[in-house]
C-alpha cells in the first residue's frame, strides 16, 4: 500500500465531480485520485482527461464495484445524480463498503435540502422525484447512523450551471430565458466553480477541521426570472426578458420533465426561507462568485 492521500470520486463525468477532480489534480499533483464511471464510455473519457488517475468502473447497485473502489481510500466524494439514483439501495452499499475498509478519513456529501425540511411534510409525487432535497432525505439519516467521518456541503440554492443547462440556446437564439411562471420565485445562487473549490479545500484539509460540520452554502442576492433575465442581459448588453413558457423544460429534460415539474413546484414553496450565511466565504477564505461575475465569465457562449 502506498502513502500518498487516495481520493475517490464516484461518478467522476458529473458536473460537480469533474471540475473538482481537474482542481485536486492541478492543485495537489501528489493525490491519487480515484475516478469512476458506470459506462464504459465514461472510462474512456476519465482515462483521456486524467491519464494518471485511477479509473474504475462502479455502480451503485453493486456492492462488490464499491467494495473495490473504497478500498485503500482516504478521503471520498459523494455527488449523487438527480432522477437515476435509489438511495435506499445505493447508500447502504456505499456505507458498507467503506466502513468494511476502515480507511476514509473525510466522506464529504454533497446535499440540497433546506433546513428544517422533513419528509414527513411532502407528498409520495415530490418524494418520487429522486431529486435534490429527496435525495438528501432519504441518504442523510443513514450516513448520520454510519461510523463514517462524514462531513456535508448544502447547497439549497440553485447551481449556475443551471444558466447552461435551462437558458444558454435560448438566450443564444431568442434572446430570451423560458421557464413556465408556476416555478419562478426569488432564489439565490452559487457558482459550480465556488463549490468545486470548498469540496477541494474539504477533502485536502485535516479531517477534524469539517468532520461532523454541515456547511449551509446558500447567499448573495435573491433573483427571479425576470431579475435574472434582467442581470445577464445587463452583463451582455443585450435586452433579454423572461418568457412564461415550458417548451424548452419540456425539451432538455424529455421524460423527466413531469419529475422536474414537480421538483420546482416544490422548491417554490421551500426554497422561499432558505437563509443566506457566510460558511462558503469562510471556507474559500474569500468572497463568493456574484451571478453578475459568472454571467460575464461565460458570456462568450450566450452570445
Amino acid at each position: 500500500m502506498d502513502s500518498k492521500m487516495r481520493v475517490l470520486l464516484i461518478g467522476a463525468l458529473g458536473n460537480l465531480a469533474s471540475l473538482t477532480a481537474r482542481k485536486l489534480a492541478t492543485r495537489h499533483p501528489d493525490i491519487v485520485l480515484r475516478l469512476t464511471s458506470h459506462r464504459p464510455a465514461g472510462l474512456e473519457q476519465l482515462q483521456h482527461q486524467f491519464p494518471r488517475a485511477e479509473v474504475m468502473h462502479v455502480d451503485w447497485t453493486d456492492a462488490g464495484s464499491l467494495h473495490a473502489a473504497a478500498r485503500d481510500v482516504d478521503r471520498v466524494l459523494i455527488v449523487v445524480p438527480d432522477f437515476i439514483i435509489d438511495e435506499a439501495v445505493a447508500t447502504p452499499n456505499l456505507i458498507r463498503a467503506l466502513e468494511a475498509e476502515g480507511r476514509v478519513q473525510t466522506v464529504l456529501r454533497f446535499i440540497v435540502v433546506p433546513p428544517g425540511l422533513k419528509r414527513e411534510s411532502l407528498s409520495s409525487e415530490v418524494l418520487a422525484t429522486r431529486a435534490g432535497a429527496m435525495l438528501t432525505l432519504l441518504a442523510k439519516p443513514l450516513l448520520d447512523a454510519s461510523k463514517l467521518p462524514v462531513c456535508y456541503v448544502n447547497a439549497a440554492c440553485w447551481i449556475t450551471f443551471n444558466i447552461g443547462w435551462f437558458y444558454a440556446e435560448d438566450i443564444r437564439q431568442h434572446r430570451q430565458i423560458r421557464m413556465p411562471a408556476a416555478t419562478d420565485m426569488p432564489r439565490r445562487w452559487v457558482t459550480d466553480g465556488d463549490l468545486s473549490d470548498a469540496f477541494s479545500r474539504i477533502l485536502t484539509d485535516e479531517p477534524e477541521g469539517h468532520v461532523g460540520r454541515e456547511y449551509l452554502v446558500a447567499g448573495g442576492p435573491r433573483y427571479t426570472y425576470t431579475e435574472q433575465a434582467f442581470l445577464i442581459g445587463k452583463v451582455l448588453g443585450e435586452n433579454i426578458r423572461w418568457k412564461d413558457d415550458d417548451s424548452t423544460l419540456r425539451r432538455i429534460m424529455g421524460n423527466t420533465f413531469e419529475k422536474m415539474r414537480t421538483y420546482l413546484l416544490h422548491e417554490v414553496v421551500a426554497y422561499r426561507n432558505v437563509p443566506a450565511t457566510r460558511q462558503l466565504e469562510q471556507l474559500l477564505g474569500r468572497e463568493r462568485t456574484t451571478l453578475s461575475q459568472y454571467v460575464d465569465s461565460i458570456s462568450a457562449s450566450l452570445t
